[in-house]
């Protein structure tokens, strides 16, 4: 058996690293980011963690038809292992099962008992290695709960599988608040602190009011849950030429949609984009927007990750209030009042033309809010408290 520092803890999930995220569409960023902060945090309280993931992908045809466990890498610094396999309807839940199962054994086998083990959602091959766990070496297990399926026969079995954890993370407000079971803890993200001070910030606000244009950036998935059709049909209704949109993220708007930006000089989508660029394109923005719609099924099970990370550039964020997101950034956000085009481009509109002074009170607030409990260590501590005192694992 491998000489290890204890303690350690198995995540079930991949985790992978900027190239990876470039070249394989069906990464999330946000579930990559998400998982990638709590483990760094983690690893700053000493703990190891060891995951065990796989490329997700679109089952065949829609996707490849065989996923090489060279095909993606994990993050840099991390420690595990990627599954390959086929991806054919049927097979493909069956052989995973099988291949997480058989890597947790191995695992534990060469580094010894693990304190528990931690898994990012409930996916039947994820939660066949869990039950594993649990049933052959006494392991609790911690179930992260960040997609939940919409509803019928799939969210019955999702709910049933994630009774069997000994605890759950909830990243959505509303389903923590809403959970019939127990012991559960809520933490929505983490956030690597606040990435500009106030000199660089006064210093933009002077170039911003000898600027011709206000840029609102827009960092997500091209998609209907993330509302960027809904930003991009509310702003061209906009009769303003002195403010812009950027629109970056993994996907491709609808043809109506990809119509609109075309035709409207004042939108720019630039697609997936590196870490550096995103950085720049935050550093440059006067605004971020966050226009998830609250009435699409399963946004009430979100939490949009992007609000952490817009708010550690300081600067106003317009956003729709979906459940999943907690009382604590209320009087942070600007709010899209009325889910209408109407109610977006009224949010847009009071949140470029902000004074210095409302502008200075969001980047105070903002600050607050990250450094005093967002930042990866210290969800990462609430977390292993919450283990310890919860759950009785030895951390």
């Amino acid at each position: 058996m491998d000489s290890v520092r204890t303690p350690y803890l198995l995540w079930l999930g991949g985790v992978f690293d900027e190239g990876s995220l470039l070249t394989q569409p069906s990464i999330s960023p946000a579930a990559n980011r998400w998982q990638a902060g709590l483990i760094y945090g983690l690893s700053h309280h000493h703990i190891r963690v060891r995951s065990v993931g796989h490329l997700p992908e679109a089952t065949w045809p829609k996707g490849r038809l065989k996923i090489s466990s060279r095909t993606a890498r994990l993050a840099s610094g991390s420690e595990g292992e990627l599954i390959g396999y086929p991806n054919i309807p049927r097979i493909r839940t069956w052989f995973l099962a099988e291949r997480y199962k058989r890597l947790v054994d191995r695992t534990i086998r060469r580094l010894g008992m693990p304190a528990g083990l931690i898994s990012y959602n409930a996916y039947a091959y994820n939660v066949a290695a869990a039950r594993l766990a649990q049933k052959k070496y006494d392991l609790p297990w911690v179930c992260v709960v960040a997609d939940v399926p919409e509803s019928g026969s799939e969210l019955r079995l999702h709910d049933r599988a994630l009774r069997k954890a000994d605890g759950r993370v909830y990243l959505s407000w509303s389903r923590m608040q809403n959970s019939e079971m127990g012991p559960n803890i809520h933490l929505d993200g983490t956030a690597d602190g606040i990435k500009i001070d106030r000199p660089k910030l006064a210093e933009s606000r002077t170039r911003d009011i000898h600027a011709q244009s206000k840029t609102i950036l827009f960092t997500g998935a091209m998609n209907k849950w993330a509302g960027v059709d809904y930003l991009v049909s509310a702003f061209s209704t906009l009769d303003r030429t002195d403010i812009r949109l950027q629109l970056c993220g993994p996907g491709e708007p609808t043809a109506e949609t990809r119509q609109t930006i075309a035709s409207d000089r004042r939108i720019e989508f630039l697609g997936l984009v590196s870490e550096a660029r995103l950085r720049e394109l935050s550093f440059a923005a006067d605004v971020f927007a966050n226009p998830r719609p609250s009435h699409i099924p399963g946004n009430e099970s979100n939490f949009p990750s992007k609000i952490l990370e817009y708010l550690t550039y300081g600067k106003p964020i317009i956003s729709t209030i979906t459940p999943g997101i907690s009382p604590e950034y209320q009087n942070i956000l600007i709010h899209v009042t009325e889910e209408t085009d109407a109610g977006l481009s009224e949010a847009i509109s009071r949140a470029v033309d902000l004074s210095p002074e409302e502008q200075e009170a969001i980047y105070c607030h903002s600050s607050s809010l990250i450094e005093g409990s967002k930042t990866r260590e210290s969800q990462a501590g609430r977390l292993i408290e919450w283990m310890k005192s919860e759950l009785g694992i030895n951390l």
